[in-house]
């Protein structure tokens, strides 16, 4: 999860090799917010991660590591979705439940399924892979919403209490290799309307009249 990335690395580029920061994920102060769950999350993403590398490394495995945007969205395959779909169909029919991102990685569910495919079937995978185009902001992903369903009760941009990256400002993120060696990705507006267009399709959210 780019959650093992990003969290206090707040400006500039995020790389495969950078790490979220433990003096910010651990910090007691943080943990007392109404973002304590946010950090534990982070924090377990980073100790999964670092756990499976080391015990790859000792073991010999030949280990792959995926690391997706963090808002991956698209069609919906099951008969229930999880927070992050659960987030977009708030905020369309017109409740904002996504308060404390400045920015947001947004990734189309099918590109992650191609990487793991991918870094499954092809000897030449190796490493890190970031699986996320660069940020946007979340001002942007709520206009873009607006774009797209005109008709649609979209919520209004308020309330935000910022806890990763800096409010009015998007992050950059080097997928080179990522694109290189796995394959383009898909732009956010794609995956926005997948996503909303699928809620619809399901009856998760109210077709416009």
């Amino acid at each position: 999860s780019l959650a093992a990335v990003e969290c206090g690395n707040d400006s500039g580029t995020l790389t495969e090799t950078m790490w979220s920061k433990p003096e910010v994920y651990d910090s007691k102060e943080n943990l007392e917010t109404q973002w304590a769950t946010h950090y534990t999350y982070v924090k377990s993403k980073v100790e999964q991660e670092k756990a499976a590398v080391d015990f790859a490394q000792q073991n010999g495995l030949d280990l792959r590591v995926v690391v997706p945007g963090n808002l991956c969205i698209g069609p919906i395959a099951s008969a229930n979705i999880n927070g992050t779909m659960t987030r977009l169909k708030d905020i369309v029919s017109g409740t904002n439940t996504l308060k404390g991102a400045a920015d947001l990685a947004i990734v189309h569910v099918g590109d992650v399924a191609a990487a793991h495919a991918k870094c499954m079937l092809d000897d030449s995978a190796h490493g890190r892979y970031l699986i996320a185009t660069d940020m946007v902001t979340i001002e942007d992903v709520f206009a873009t919403l607006s774009e797209l369903y005109p008709d649609h009760p979209v919520a209004a941009l308020k309330g935000q209490n910022i806890a990763s990256g800096v409010k009015g400002a998007a992050r950059k993120v080097d997928s080179a290799r990522t694109l290189a060696e796995l394959g383009e990705l898909k732009g956010y507006k794609v995956a926005l309307k997948d996503a909303v267009d699928s809620l619809i399709e399901k009856g998760l959210v109210q077709a416009a009249a």
